[in-house]
């Protein structure tokens, strides 16, 4: 054998002995202490029970799960409020500044409305039908009519989220 390779072969001895002793010596699980729990009452003329390093009173113990309790109340409401549904407030001026998409078409367009007292009813024209709906009430399971101008209506779009304008066509 050559120098070169007894030099080589007692560094390599000599990385893999340290390697080993490191693994031996620092990589031990610390042992764990048990943890003694010790309730010492003093004899003082309130006569309640003191906290000292490491040992709690009944007292805390008991303050400590009201606090805990309570903040699972106000987890309960927070989730609960999480969970209402989205109530949608849209005004005349929200519906003029956020231009809707046009919705009509040759096959879906505005015919018009009635009004009577508080109710409107609206009539459509949808793939050569003419259909009606009153205002308080969803049309085709996803329209909810929002505001009535003399040649077109604004309605939301519940399945898209969007604001449509379905304008009048004359035929």
């Amino acid at each position: 054998m050559s120098k070169r390779t007894i030099i080589l072969l007692v560094v390599l001895v000599v990385v893999w002995g340290f390697a080993i002793i490191y693994l031996i010596n620092y990589l031990k699980p610390k042992p764990v202490q048990p943890v003694q729990s010790q309730v010492q009452v003093s004899q003082t003329t309130s006569a309640q029970q003191t906290v000292q390093q490491g040992v709690i009173s009944f007292d805390e113990i008991k303050r400590r799960l009201e606090e805990f309790g309570n903040m699972q109340e106000n987890a309960k409401e927070s989730l609960k409020a999480s969970l209402k549904p989205y109530v949608l407030i849209l005004t005349e001026e929200l519906l003029i500044t956020n231009s809707p998409i046009e919705a009509t078409t040759d096959q879906f367009y505005y015919l018009g409305h009635l009004k009577f007292g508080d109710e409107n009813k609206v009539y459509v024209s949808k793939d050569g039908k003419e259909e009606y709906f009153y205002g308080n009430e969803l049309y085709d399971g996803r329209y909810r009519l929002l505001s009535i101008k003399p040649t077109y209506i604004i309605m939301f779009d519940l399945s898209e989220g969007n604001i449509k304008k379905l304008s009048y066509k004359i035929q």
